[in-house]
């Protein structure tokens, strides 16, 4: 079996538990917290997967952003229309830590290489993709049975006999999701807009359709002539996992060109307060899954 980690969402998971507050932390701070966590999730994946091929995928952005920032750029520019930002709706959003973002950024990039190199893992960085993009492409080209751990429902796109996608988070399995409602409704979390709806002229309206909208519309059997095409065609690019534009033989081939494997070794371990006594307890299926469990609680409890 393939195991996939969203790296990217599994760090923001062990970090954003910290404000929770239902259980005080175990460091003394948050960056010494935040590498024991993590390294203690990865520990607990390698020990419920040992004979696995594990790969790590990392989002890595180019230095104007990710490929779908140059996409929606260009689209607007094309239409002389004013250009929507990908992601740009996330800009401003409070910090809630001691740590400044420079510093949790420096320790998640050793986070990376370290921990991948603790569980025996190859890390997978593409300039311009995301771990999405990533996984979308191990998805679809693995001939074998493909487990992703994630926090982003668009993983689940891909589900099915031989692909599944867990939550860091709740534990649970995500069910098949129908990409169509983004398609129509956008994804307001990235700044991509919906499909506007028509007026009874024909013209486009200035409001869009939205996932409640679209969803009601897919009940329609004609529901894709009641929209604009380009719009449509636009989403459908953006959201798509992998990207509908691309070949996958060539996509994977450069996957494989930039990837590294660490052989796997104890020497980080300590460091990160994941000591031998407590790996012993962690290959204890019940106890990895408590110890999982509390740490759950913890993210759950700010929800």
């Amino acid at each position: 079996m393939l195991i996939v980690i969203d790296y990217r969402g599994l760090a923001k998971t062990v970090t954003y538990s910290l404000v929770s507050g239902a259980v005080a932390c175990i460091f003394p701070t948050e960056p010494e917290e935040v590498g024991h966590r993590l390294m203690k999730r990865l520990y607990c994946i390698r020990a419920e997967h040992i004979k696995d091929t594990i790969v790590i995928a990392n989002d890595v952005k180019w230095p104007n952003g990710y490929w779908r920032n140059m996409f929606m750029e260009k689209w607007y520019q094309d239409r002389g229309l004013e250009p929507v930002v990908y992601k740009g709706n996330r800009s401003g959003q409070s910090w809630p830590f001691a740590a400044t973002r420079s510093d949790l950024e420096r320790l998640y990039a050793t986070l990376l290489v370290e921990g991948a190199e603790s569980i025996g893992a190859t890390v997978v960085s593409e300039p311009g993709l995301e771990a999405d993009d990533v996984w979308g492409i191990l998805a679809k080209t693995y001939p074998g049975e493909v487990l992703g751990y994630s926090t982003d429902t668009d993983w689940a796109q891909l589900v099915s006999d031989r692909v599944r996608v867990k939550s860091i988070i709740s534990g649970g399995f995500h069910p098949v999701k129908d990409i169509r409602v983004k398609w129509i409704g956008g994804d307001p979390g990235d700044n991509i807009p919906g499909c506007p709806k028509r007026l009874k002229s024909g013209a486009l309206a200035k409001n869009n359709w939205g996932s409640a909208g679209a969803t009601k519309l897919l009940l329609e059997p004609d529901w894709e002539s009641q929209l604009d095409a380009e719009h449509l065609e636009r989403n459908r690019i953006l959201t798509t996992l992998p990207c509908p534009l691309w070949n996958l033989e060539q996509a994977e081939a450069s996957l494989r060109a930039v990837a590294v494997t660490y052989a796997q070794s104890d020497r980080h371990f300590d460091k990160y307060g994941v000591s031998a006594q407590v790996r012993q307890v962690l290959k204890n299926g019940a106890c990895r899954e408590a110890w999982i469990e509390k740490l759950r609680s913890h993210l759950l409890a700010k929800a």
